[in-house]
Order: structure tokens, then C-alpha cells, then sequence
């Protein structure tokens, strides 16, 4: 009875020791399949720090073009600042230029006014000598010569009247196309410091397109290590998804060698008893 049951416990150790050997089997190939999934994370690995590397450079590349780009926007600031002070000055010497040419205007009407007077005097003048002369022709008309002569006297008093007031149309036309000289040289100053703002502002603009096809060519850069990084990140995924379905296998291969090894361990108690058993038999 006792041969009987230890027979029984040494086929139930046989059938454990199979499933157990089993069971080492699959966890031998789980742990293969971790060993190849673990060294395909560890390439995908090195991958995503190349890849980081390059978008820290990236990234370097776009700090320093922004700060370039930060210093031409200063630049075209100050530029246009001065561009709008040389345009406020433009504009009040217009502004002087308009009003000196509205004096030049009525100082032009007034002297028009006054060549007509004259016009109308040496008209006048011309009428009296005319006499003077049919006068002299005729020396017995002596009251007609003192009728002309009053005349005459009449005449070149207003032509020296006309003659006073072209006089003062003429100094005030002076005093206007002085004005106009000196807002002249006004537009002419201010049109030099327009032309070098703009100078300055062309540069800044040259400035500007470089540092832009710059932050172009860093964008770009930016796109491509973008897209590795999306793909690396992909094969990252994937990986995890292939570890993640080793590690269920490696639980349930665990699951499998717990369940035998507690089988190993009630067997051994059989045998440790059956043991027992045999000892007292045969003492």
C-alpha cells in the first residue's frame, strides 16, 4: 500500500516536473521575446535622444534668430520714430511754405494793382504831353499851355504817388521771396534728414528680410525634427505595445509557474509524507 502511493507521488512529481519544464520553456521564450523588445526600446531610445539633440539644437538656432529678430524690430522702432519726426517737420515747413506762398499771392495782387495804376498814370502822361506837345506847336495858346503844364503837374503827382506804392509792393515782394528763401532752405533740410531716414529705414528692411528667411530656414529645420520626433515617437508606441503584450505573456507564463511550482510543492509534501510512511514500514 505504502509502494502503491509512493508510485502515485512519483508520477505526480513526473507530471509536475514536465509541466515545469514546460512552463521554463515558455518563460524561456517570453524572456527572449523581452530580450529583443528591450533591445528594440533601447534603439528607439537612442533614436529619441538623437532626435532631442537635434531639436535642442533646433531650438537653440530659433532662440537666437528670435533675439536677432527682436533687435531688427528695435531697429525699425527708432527708425520709424525718426521717420515720424522728419514727417511732423515736413509738415509744419508745408505749413510755412503754404502761408509764405499765400502772402507771395497777395503781395502779386497788390503789385498787379499798382502796375495798373501806373499803367493808367503813364496813359495819363502820355495824354498830357500829347497836349504839351500841340501846345508847344502853337505858342500863341499860352493860357492852354498853363491848363497843360497844371495838368502835367497833376499827372506826375500821382506817377510819383504810383511810383511810392510800387515802391513799398516791391519791398514787401522782397520781404516775401525772403520768407520764401528761408522756408525753402527749411524744405531742403528737412528733405535731406527725410532721405537719410529712409536710407536708414531701407537697411532695416534689409535686415529684416535676412533675419526672416533665417527664422525660415530654422522653421524648416523645426518641421523636419518635428517629423522625425513624431515618427521616433511612433516606433516608441509600437515598441511599448510589443512590451506591454510580453509582459502579459511574461505574467501569465508567471501565473503558469506559480500553479506548477505550488503542484511541486503539494507533491513534495506527498513524497515527504510517503516518506515518513515507508520509514515506519520497514522499521
Amino acid at each position: 500500500m505504502v509502494l502503491d502511493d509512493l508510485g502515485m507521488v512519483l508520477d505526480d512529481f513526473g507530471m509536475v516536473l514536465d509541466d515545469l519544464g514546460m512552463v521554463l520553456d515558455d518563460l524561456g521564450m517570453v524572456l527572449d521575446d523581452l530580450g529583443m523588445v528591450l533591445d528594440d526600446l533601447g534603439m528607439v531610445l537612442d533614436d529619441l535622444g538623437m532626435v532631442l539633440d537635434d531639436l535642442g539644437m533646433v531650438l537653440d538656432d530659433l532662440g537666437m534668430v528670435l533675439d536677432d529678430l527682436g533687435m531688427v524690430l528695435d531697429d525699425l522702432g527708432m527708425v520709424l520714430d525718426d521717420l515720424g519726426m522728419v514727417l511732423d517737420d515736413l509738415g509744419m515747413v508745408l505749413d510755412d511754405l503754404g502761408m509764405v506762398l499765400d502772402d507771395l499771392g497777395m503781395v502779386l495782387d497788390d503789385l498787379g494793382m499798382v502796375l495798373d495804376d501806373l499803367g493808367m498814370v503813364l496813359d495819363d502822361l502820355g495824354m498830357v504831353l500829347d497836349d504839351l506837345g500841340m501846345v508847344l506847336d502853337d505858342l500863341g495858346m499860352v493860357l492852354d499851355l498853363g491848363m497843360v503844364l497844371d495838368d502835367l503837374g497833376m499827372v506826375l503827382d500821382d506817377l510819383g504817388m504810383v511810383l511810392d506804392d510800387l515802391g513799398m509792393v516791391l519791398d514787401d515782394l522782397g520781404m516775401v521771396l525772403d520768407d520764401l528763401g528761408m522756408v525753402l532752405d527749411d524744405l531742403g533740410m528737412v528733405l535731406d534728414d527725410l532721405g537719410m531716414v529712409l536710407d536708414d529705414l531701407g537697411m532695416v528692411l534689409d535686415d529684416l528680410g535676412m533675419v526672416l528667411d533665417d527664422l525660415g530656414m530654422v522653421l524648416d529645420d523645426l518641421g523636419m525634427v518635428l517629423d522625425d520626433l513624431g515618427m521616433v515617437l511612433d516606433d516608441l508606441g509600437m515598441v511599448l505595445d510589443d512590451l506591454g503584450m510580453v509582459l502579459d505573456d511574461l505574467g501569465m507564463v508567471l501565473d503558469d509557474l506559480g500553479m506548477v511550482l505550488d503542484d511541486l510543492g503539494m507533491v513534495l509534501d506527498d513524497l515527504v509524507h510517503v516518506r515518513g510512511a515507508l520509514s515506519q514500514h520497514y522499521k
